[in-house]
């Protein structure tokens, strides 16, 4: 969004006095109460015409700061692993970029739109769907497999906080007839 501009009570004192009709009573004298009518409109003129910009500004997730709230309460969020991934305070920046990765994270099943996802979240993965067409093979290094120095009862992978939550947005995501193979 371009940079909105902001008003000052002179710019709508002026633009007010400007409308006012020739004559002798229509005086441009600033002592007059005219004048100080003016400048009272002026004043509400500015107020009405800089909250628009800011409303202009929430809504634009990217630059929201009073609706971040109503932002997550449409998109249902936080999901059950973001606090995981980013722990219990969660940044405003944060926020908006959970908020813009869930609006841009709608409609897709191809391999630059997962890993766009990825990056979205800060992350690197690469994608492919070389080991069949229904299935996904995911390469990040949020995820680690068991290796022969592991004991018998540790899982098979294991997980970093965000590779838990690009987990989850990937199976909230994938078309629902494909698999995904996680690797690191």
């Amino acid at each position: 969004m371009g940079r909105l501009w902001t008003a000052a009570t002179s710019d709508y004192v002026r633009v007010l006095r400007d409308l006012l009709p020739t004559g002798l009573v229509w005086t441009p004298d600033t002592d007059s109460r005219l004048h100080r009518l003016i400048t009272g409109m002026a004043v509400e003129f500015v107020r009405f015409h800089n909250r628009c910009n800011t409303m202009m500004e929430e809504a634009d997730p990217a630059t929201a700061s009073e609706q971040l709230a109503d932002w997550e309460r449409v998109l249902a969020l936080p999901d059950p692993y973001w606090l995981d991934a980013y722990g219990p305070t969660i940044t405003p920046a944060e926020r908006r970029t959970a908020i813009t990765t869930r609006l841009a994270a709608y409609g897709g099943a191809s391999i630059s739109y997962f890993e766009g996802i990825v990056t979205a979240l800060g992350a690197t993965a690469t994608v492919s769907n070389t080991l069949s067409p229904f299935t996904w093979k995911v390469v990040t290094g949020e995820c680690n497999r068991l290796d022969c120095t592991g004991h018998c009862d540790e899982s098979l992978l294991t997980w970093t906080a965000l590779g838990l939550y690009i987990r989850y947005v990937f199976e909230s995501y994938k078309p629902a007839h494909t698999r995904i193979f996680w690797t690191d």
